[in-house]
């Protein structure tokens, strides 16, 4: 191992000091002007279920909010490899944390106060034979 040059031997990084010395700027310290928008997402509780019913009007109402967006807004397919998954929920969620809305506003607590109203009715899932 001695005839390596980094393995096994301490290397000094380039950002060193200015992460000790808490000058480093990250992502969340970058301001990017006065028309940021957040959005906070409605995620699922449910790991199976068919949605019924997204009732967004009472955080469409909400003081702040610009815009509640939802599967109809973004009907599209993405994935890695198998583009299988849509942007936002569509007729049922498959996984606990999957996006069903996305609620956008200028001010982050705005957005995630807003997110609370979103009203989403599901039938939950059980397959029979596989879960039972």
């Amino acid at each position: 191992m001695d005839n390596l040059k980094y393995v096994g031997k301490p290397v000094v990084r380039i950002d060193g000091k200015e992460k000790v010395s808490g000058s480093t700027l990250f992502t969340d310290d970058l301001e990017y002007g006065p028309n940021m928008l957040y959005a906070a997402l409605v995620e699922s509780s449910e790991a199976h279920a068919l949605i019924k019913n997204i009732d967004t009007s009472e955080a469409e109402k909400y003081p702040g909010v610009i815009k509640v967006f939802t599967g109809k807004d973004f009907p599209y397919k993405f994935g890695l490899y198998m583009k299988d998954r849509y942007i936002f929920a569509m007729d049922k969620v498959r996984f606990v944390g999957e996006q069903i809305a996305a609620v956008v506003s200028r001010d982050k607590r705005i957005a995630e106060r807003a997110v609370k109203l979103v009203k989403v009715e599901c039938n939950h899932l059980i397959r029979k034979g596989i879960y039972s």
